[in-house]
């Protein structure tokens, strides 16, 4: 079978998010699926794809324009892609993003992460979500299978656009298998390097984007008043790509008693992030809404203990294996911090819980059934 997949979100040290479930599962439905030809579809040309990307059942398209705003996703998607897809000859596209081609003739699969646009739509800029809104209904109802994330995704599908339970499929996320693990040499490196960031002192960890969605503003409300409480001195490391540093984020953190004691790294590396899980008290996770929410089950691979909220996908992805907090009080996040820290014996229980927890999501899992899923549309 020829199938087309869109890797756009493939690009050389951005795969966060799309980008991360885009390359570790199309790299491995081309090694299940060697006798398949695939063709992947970018909007320009990338200077260093994964070594994967060369292996014979593969072959790279570049499709003009490079769509990188709401006009030229509509030219991308309905003009530039459906005219690949003839050209190539292909029986089935796969699109990773959320987007597809209306336009397009053949069998579709959609990879919807999360509706967040739909729930906080001025989270984004506001042609991102006038075009998403718009659109984002007629992808998923054009698409002959809609693949998600989550079971709260899914649940969100469904109630949101009406869509029917047995078109949607769950592929959960999974932890990349080189962040498990990374050189002796390397770790006593960067235990010097957070020691020279926090003071030596313990630090929560925050690791996502700063985004309104991710719910920053009551997390530093919350540490702010847990320092005043608790006489021990604990440090808050945010690190993330400041995607939307607001005006209220930054009037919440000129506002704190104890902003010292927060810590902003920025963009920071792979194995700087694990070394970070793994020395960290306890990561904090308290987004309003997510479709899956990995740095959950990143920290729990370090054995690192996490706080997460109770809603959304985060609940379903964390189970009994974290300390969960109501996103929208400042009062239970606040609580969250005071029970990580004076409950005799938590922490170690939820390091062991949260190494059991994990075994439940393996790429190897995942791309194994989005790979059955494909069956449907064989000849």
């Amino acid at each position: 079978m020829k199938i087309a997949i869109n890797t756009r979100f493939l690009l050389p040290n951005q795969t966060e998010g799309i980008g991360r479930y885009t390359e570790e599962i199309v790299q491995r439905m081309v090694e299940l699926c060697p006798n398949d030809e695939f063709y992947l579809l970018f909007d320009r040309e990338i200077e260093s794809l994964p070594e994967w990307t060369s292996r014979d059942n593969v072959t790279i398209k570049v499709i003009s324009p490079p769509a990188r705003h709401p006009i030229l996703w509509k030219i991308w998607y309905e003009i530039s892609v459906p005219k690949a897809l003839k050209k190539i000859g292909a029986e089935l596209f796969i699109s990773m993003d959320g987007y597809t081609s209306i336009k397009a003739k053949i069998p579709k699969v959609t990879v919807v992460h999360d509706l967040a646009f739909e729930h906080y739509p001025k989270s984004i800029p506001s042609s991102a979500s006038k075009f998403m809104r718009k659109n984002s209904p007629k992808y998923v109802d054009t698409s002959d299978l809609v693949v998600t994330v989550s079971e709260a995704s899914k649940k969100d599908l469904e109630e949101t656009y009406g869509t029917a339970p047995d078109k949607i499929e769950v592929v959960y996320n999974a932890v990349e298998p080189e962040f498990e693990n990374i050189p002796a040499e390397l770790d006593e490196k960067n235990d010097a390097w957070i020691d020279t960031l926090t003071g030596g002192e313990k630090y929560f960890l925050y690791v996502g984007s700063i985004h309104p969605r991710k719910n920053l503003v009551r997390m530093l409300a919350a540490f702010d008043t847990f320092r005043s409480r608790d006489f021990r001195k604990f440090k808050l490391v945010i690190t993330g790509r400041k995607l939307f540093m607001t005006e209220e984020l930054e009037e919440t953190y000129q506002g704190m008693k104890h902003k010292q004691d927060v810590i902003f790294t920025d963009y920071v590396s792979r194995d700087q992030i694990a070394s970070l899980y793994q020395n960290a008290f306890s990561s904090v996770y308290v987004s309003i809404l997510e479709g899956f929410g990995i740095p959950i089950i990143e920290s729990q691979v370090h054995g690192c203990p996490v706080i997460t909220s109770n809603c959304s996908s985060m609940a379903e992805v964390a189970g009994t294996s974290a300390v969960l907090a109501n996103p929208f009080e400042v009062k239970s996040i606040t609580g969250a911090f005071g029970e990580m820290v004076n409950t005799p014996g938590l922490r170690d229980s939820l390091v062991y819980k949260g190494m059991e927890n994990v075994k439940r999501f393996s790429w190897d899992d995942s791309a194994a059934k989005f790979v059955s899923l494909m069956e449907r549309f064989r000849k």
